[in-house]
């Protein structure tokens, strides 16, 4: 008599229909597994170069920049890259003229603009370009961290290297 309490209808059992939702959920979880495993194969793995911006840096940060060196991203500590270059600007401000009034742009000595241009290997897909997990896009403020720097600026190229992406 204890036994059909715990039986839907008298004749199938509670635990019976929990196996069977149990079992439905992991054959759910396998295939969207396999099949966002068949699109990031099926996207590959393409070299891109990306260029960080950095700003109002001393000259002797120069220094700190070496070709080949890796780069992690400071708040995860994942590897996001490795520096190909670096170009190096003034940093500037705008400020008005006291004579005329009007905005100019005037340099400042000592500081300078860094774009650091990182070379990765990306998934790349009609909606990120991911280094791993970590998405890199344009506009998108990033956190570098290697072993001589860590500075944050904003991502302001994207190229895919040799290729259409």
């Amino acid at each position: 008599m204890r036994e059909r309490q715990y039986r839907l209808f008298g004749k199938v059992g509670v635990l019976d229909i929990i196996i069977v939702v149990l079992v439905i959920l992991g054959l759910y979880a396998a295939f969207s597994y396999a099949v966002n495993m068949d699109v990031s194969a099926a996207n590959g793995q393409k070299q891109i170069e990306y260029g960080v911006y950095l700003t109002k840096k001393d000259a002797a940060f120069e220094d700190r920049i070496e070709i080949g060196m890796n780069v992690y991203d400071s708040l995860k500590g994942q590897k996001i890259g490795t520096i190909v270059g670096y170009d190096v600007e003034p940093y500037s401000t705008i400020q008005p003229n006291i004579v005329t009034g009007e905005m100019v742009k005037s340099s400042v000595d000592g500081y300078y603009n860094y774009i650091v241009v990182i070379s990765a290997s990306a998934d790349i897909s009609e909606a990120t370009t991911a280094v791993g997990s970590y998405e890199v896009a344009v506009g998108k403020e990033m956190f570098l961290r290697t072993k001589t720097f860590a500075s944050g600026g904003y991502c302001v190229t994207l190229n895919v290297v040799g290729g259409e992406g």
